[in-house]
């Protein structure tokens, strides 16, 4: 007579079995998740991209008069680190619509460095920290653009074609200036709306 039982003989308890589903269970569920954040992230990474470019192409008219620099502060407020792919994207977009040239060298560094300084304040910068640097980095764009041809045109070169620059300069600072001043806190307040709290402080951390 056989005196084992069920769990004796190795077949599963009730208790294994519901074990094995929960477990079933949060796997699905962390690949559900895992599949809605990186649909959600190509979502809001092509909506920047497309953002900046559309405001880039509306603006092309006027000299150093942009909304790329606005555009790629309050992106990395809200976004953090994943708007260096959407600077990327931009450099080879920018790159198949105008052809490569020594700016796409300029475009590699300068956004990139532009996204490392509001990561490193955004923590703690007010609003207003913005529109100052907005218009610093439209003052020292020139500056910035040069670099390359300190190593194409030694360094004679990079100082002249600054210094021919520094007009274009005192332009681009002005209206990056004006537009932060207008545009900024508004659309921050907005995207932070749109956003939610939670999203924003996720982005923060």
């Amino acid at each position: 007579m056989n005196w084992l039982s069920k769990n004796e003989q190795g077949q599963p308890s009730s208790s294994q079995e519901e074990t094995s589903q929960e477990s079933s269970l949060k796997e699905t569920s962390l690949q559900n998740s895992s599949l809605h954040g990186t649909a959600l992230d190509i979502v809001q990474i092509a909506v920047m991209l497309a953002l900046i470019e559309v405001g880039k192409r509306a603006l092309d008219f006027l000299p150093n008069v942009e909304v790329v620099t606005l555009f790629f502060m309050l992106f990395t407020k809200h976004f953090g680190k994943k708007v260096y792919l959407v600077a990327l994207l931009f450099v080879l977009v920018e790159t198949i619509y105008i052809g490569p040239h020594v700016w796409v060298i300029m475009y590699l560094y300068i956004w990139p460095l532009l996204i490392t300084i509001v990561l490193l304040i955004r923590k703690k910068a007010e609003w207003w920290v913005y529109p100052i640097l907005s218009a610093f980095y439209g003052l020292f764009f020139g500056f910035l653009c040069s670099i390359p041809y300190y190593f194409i045109s030694g360094i004679g070169g990079g100082i002249a074609w600054w210094i021919a620059g520094i007009p274009y300069d005192l332009i681009h600072c002005g209206a990056n200036l004006v537009v932060a001043l207008v545009l900024f806190r508004p659309l921050d307040i907005v995207l932070g709306k749109i956003l939610g709290e939670k999203e924003v402080s996720s982005a923060e951390e």
